[in-house]
């Protein structure tokens, strides 16, 4: 009986020792734990974001493309650039002269075509040209070569002087002059314009006039001064 009790006080001794031993044995469950858990405090935790990868604004690809249509837009307008800065410049007019000198008529019907460079921006203008004036009832024909100085006023240059000076070596010979005030009216926003025109015309004319029965040839010299209604087209 002695022997039967002490086998049956081991067995209970020795139950409760295996069972500490294999929870010593026994791996931790959680192997995250930090530090901190000796502490008694919890590890920080960073909470999970719920996207790691950005995700493109609905509205930046409609904004990108008004904006690309705004860029073709403006590219595709006329550009805003000065009408009569440094280049160079052209204008072709015909118009309609009133003779003035004593009392003979001396009417005439022209066109001319003048060529150069806007020296200073609006306010200058250089170049040279050619007009052809047909002189009413048979007087003849004049065709002036001149030189040209030209000053536009305001941002446009919507009035204007001008001043052609030269001679003719054709036909009706002699000097010519011809001062003029006039308007510009540019064409939309391009270097385009029409141009109206009034002034006077200063020219002397000779000419040669012959006699067959005494075989005498006489030189008449006239001033032909008119004054002149033109309009014109620029470019």
């Amino acid at each position: 009986m002695k022997l039967r009790n002490i086998l049956l006080l081991l067995l209970l001794l020795s139950f409760p020792a295996g069972q500490v031993w294999a929870q010593t044995k026994a791996p931790a469950k959680n192997t995250t734990t930090s530090k901190y858990s000796a502490y008694g405090k919890k590890p920080a935790t960073k909470p999970a974001s719920k996207s790691t990868t950005k995700t493109p604004a609905k509205n930046s690809t409609t904004t990108s493309s008004k904006q690309n249509g705004e860029s073709a837009q403006k590219s595709a307008a006329p550009q805003n650039f000065e009408l009569l800065g440094k280049r160079y410049r052209g204008n072709a007019d015909m118009g309609f002269s009133y003779g003035l000198s004593d009392g003979k008529g001396y009417n005439r019907f022209g066109f001319s075509s003048t060529h150069g460079y806007q020296v200073v921006p609006i306010y200058l203008f250089i170049g040279g040209g050619v007009a052809v004036d047909f002189y009413f009832d048979g007087k003849g024909v004049a065709v002036p070569l001149y030189f040209d100085l030209r000053s536009n006023f305001g941002k446009k240059g919507i009035p204007f002087i001008d001043l052609r000076m030269g001679g003719s070596p054709i036909d009706i010979k002699g000097l010519y002059m011809s001062p003029s005030l006039g308007v510009r009216i540019p064409i939309g926003e391009t270097r385009h314009g029409v141009s109206i025109m009034a002034g006077y015309t200063y020219q002397t004319g000779k000419t040669e006039c012959y006699y067959y029965q005494s075989h005498a040839v006489e030189v008449e010299k006239n001033k032909l001064m008119s004054a002149h209604f033109k309009v014109g087209f620029e470019w």
